[in-house]
This record gives C-alpha cells, structure tokens and sequence, in this order.
C-alpha cells in the first residue's frame, strides 16, 4: 500500500530542508525526496545577514558559528580595481546578525537537511521523482525513478533550477528583463588574498564591453577561494566559436583568461591552484508563471531564478518556504488560501526589487556601484538615503520594505541623477571606503 504524507517536497537543498522543518515541527507528515546523496557540491557559497534569524529559528546558529567563515560585507570594484567601494552590513545593522557566512555548500546543505530529519521529516536521498499525478481528488500520486510510488496531501516543489513542476506544467519562461548569460567557476587554493578578501568580504568586480558580467571571489574558508565568472552568453558563443579549435581544454582556459583580465584576479591567483574542475551553469534565469495551485505550491529557485548576483539565492530560498509553510500551517481547516496570496505577495516584491537591483548593475548609462563610495556622495543629500537603504538590500532586506525601496534603487538609473553624481564625483575628492571588518562596531 502506498504510503500516505501531509506533505511531499521535491528536493533537498536550502528551500526543501526550510519547508520540511517548518511543517515536520508544526506536526505534520513529511517526507523529502532529494534526487543527490549528500554531501555534494553546489555553487552558491556566500549567504546574507537576514538569514541570521531563520538559522536561530531553525535551530542551526550555533552549528553555523562554529564551522563557517564570516562574512562583514560586500565590495564592487572595476576590473582594473581603480575604483571600488565596502558596503559594510554594521552600517545600519547593530546586532550580531550583521556578520554574515560564507559557506561550503555541500556541509551547510547537509546541516540544513540533517536537521529536518532531527525534527521529524522522513529524508530519502538520491531519490529522483520522475512524475506527479494530480488527477485524484484525494492525494497527489508522486512516482520516483526506481517506481516508488508516495501519495501527499500536498506538494511543494523546491527542486531548484531544475523547476520540475515549472517544466513539467509548462510554466517555465526565461526572464524577460534579464539577457542570458553563464557562469563559471571554480575553487582555489594558496590564493593570495588581499585585505578585504581577508576579512571575508565578498568580492564583485564588473565586467563591462561586450562581456556585460563579474566576476566573484568568496572566501568560502582561511584555505579556499570560490571564483566565478559571469558573461553574456552571446559573448561566450562568440568566443568559443573563434577559439576552440586552439585548445584541448577551451572551457578551462577561457575561464582563468576572463579571471585574469581583471587586475585583482591576476593578483589574487598568480600562484593558486585550482582544486576542481570548472563548473557551467549557463540560461539560468527563468520565472514560473504558476507558483501555486490545487494541492501544489512551488519554492525557491524552482519558482524563479534571476542572476547570482548579491549572493541572494540562499535567504531568498529559505525565507520564501518559511512564508509559504508559515501559511499552510493550517490547511487540514481549509483555511490558507488568503495566507498563501499574501505570501507570494511577498515574495514577488522581493524579486522585482532584486530584479531592479540586477539591471541597474547591469545598465551601462546607470551610476556603477563600484563607484558609490560614501565619501563621495555624503554631501548629497538623496543620494546618501540610497547608500543607506542598499546597505539593507545588500543584506538581504527584500521582503517586508520592498515597495518603499524601490523608488530610490530607481535613482541610480534616472538619467537627472546620473548627471549630477558625475558632476558631484568630478568635484570631490574621492575618499577611500573603510575596509569591513568582522570586530567592527560601526563605520
């Protein structure tokens, strides 16, 4: 006889663990299928501060202070690194959740996962779903590769970007406002880190011209650098069609070019080495138009993906399936509907403010990040509301401010405003940014 689950989540990853602890702690039956055995690799290393309070709340802080790396902040530089500017989290965050973590994906996703077991969840891992079955008016049929077959009351699909309902149902589109491009990278060691790297500032440097990406350095740990490398995917086509009939191994040499054509990849990895193949991550950005339905909901990455940019990825994953499972704590009274509208309310306000964030870093006419150094706008007095406000962007504050935020992320793309910061830039002298430390009280 089939076994019968309040709950079925597809995945195991940051989203999935969230929901199965969530819903396994409030009483109900769960049972995560993850199709990986854990540990394994993912990319995705560099977390927010906003994700301070659902480790605490899940019950994982203290494991996370003790094995990972913190993280005080976020600098944006140039690629010749001429300019560059620290957002440091204590700016506006007084507490201890402005330190945040790097990570190494495949322990933190296990912690995560290994804790919903601990409160409850039944976990079956390299277990790969291979259909759902809606048909019934009773329970969603969910069949697994091997034919296993598990009935839900419920599913939620948190199987990241491989978007198995938004595929399956045919809701899955590319995101319009969002060129397509690909990611490469990889880990490093012996890295040659400068000061900022280490204090554990995640690292994003632009890359302009036709390549219209960054590269990112995390250091996920005291030995390991993750370097990534992110271009347009019509740049990379072009390149590869040019160039890789003069290579035995294109993909991992064009990857160390694009990181050496910047000045501080040359600097920080002139005697590293890497220690793993190049990982591809390529047409990642997709929104699934139907996130919720009859006796299905959809989280995380599953439901949307907009670019990696502002290590946003993991707070985003978790905080959407707290809302999600926060609001069908009481389905078995048939009361949710309202709570999951204004859950995905929420979260559909902190995409299109994260989506504003990306294309202005992207838009060639816009004021450059790299570039919003606070001495140099501190006499201007709109312009020092936006530094403030995306210190808490940066962090992760997309959810509950979004609507106010919007408006003066908007600024930095006004061509009015534009004009003036340049003429404001051209006429101060330019002061360095204080390097984020992790013993700093204020700035």
């Amino acid at each position: 006889m089939d076994k019968v689950y309040d709950f079925v989540i597809i995945g195991g990853g940051p989203a999935g663990s969230t929901a199965a602890s969530n819903l396994a702690r409030n009483g109900f039956k769960v049972l995560v299928l993850e199709k990986e055995k854990f540990p394994r690799f993912h990319v995705g290393e560099s977390l927010l501060p906003f994700c301070y309070g659902l480790f605490k709340d899940l019950g994982v802080l203290g494991q996370m202070e003790k094995e990972f790396k913190r993280k005080p902040g976020v600098t944006f530089s140039n690629s010749d690194n001429t300019n560059s500017s620290n957002w440091c989290f204590n700016h506006l965050i007084k507490d201890d959740s402005h330190l945040s973590f790097h990570v190494e994906r495949d322990r933190f996703d296990k912690i995560l996962l290994e804790r919903s077991r601990e409160l409850g969840a039944e976990v079956l891992e390299a277990t790969q779903v291979s259909s759902v079955d809606f048909s019934s008016n009773k329970h969603v049929k969910v069949v697994t590769k091997s034919e296993e077959c598990f009935l839900a009351n419920f599913l939620i699909d948190a199987s990241g970007q491989d978007a198995f309902l938004g595929k399956l149902q045919g809701t899955k589109r590319n995101q319009p406002q969002l060129s397509q491009r690909i990611a490469l990278s990889a880990h490093w060691e012996k890295a040659k880190l400068d000061p900022i790297l280490k204090e554990g500032n995640l690292r994003i440097v632009s890359l302009e011209g036709r390549k219209k990406g960054w590269i990112w350095m995390i250091p996920v740990s005291d030995q390991r650098l993750s370097v990534g490398v992110v271009v347009e995917l019509d740049y990379f086509k072009s390149k590869k069609r040019n160039e890789k009939s003069s290579s035995s191994d294109w993909l991992r040499d064009f990857y160390i070019s694009e990181v050496n054509s910047c000045r501080l990849g040359k600097e920080v990895l002139t005697s590293a080495k890497m220690a793993m193949e190049v990982a591809v991550n390529s047409n990642y950005s997709f929104d699934v138009s139907q996130k919720y339905g009859d006796r299905f909901a959809v989280i995380g990455d599953a439901a949307s993906f907009l670019d990696p940019m502002f290590a946003s990825g993991v707070f985003v994953g978790m905080k959407s399936a707290m809302l999600v499972t926060n609001a069908l704590l009481n389905i078995n009274e048939g009361e949710y509907e309202s709570e999951l509208i204004d859950a995905y309310s929420q979260i559909s306000g902190a995409y299109q403010l994260l989506e504003l964030m990306i294309t202005t870093f992207y838009n060639p006419d816009a004021i450059k990040f790299s570039e919003l150094d606070h001495g140099s706008i501190s006499e201007y007095k709109k312009l020092d509301t936006v530094f403030g406000i995306m210190h808490l962007v940066l962090a992760g504050d997309f959810f509950s401010n979004h609507k106010n935020y919007l408006k003066a992320i908007e600024v930095l793309s006004s061509a009015k405003m534009v004009e003036r910061f340049r003429h404001l830039t051209n006429h101060t002298d330019t002061q360095t940014s204080q390097v984020c430390t992790k013993s700093m009280l204020s700035i």
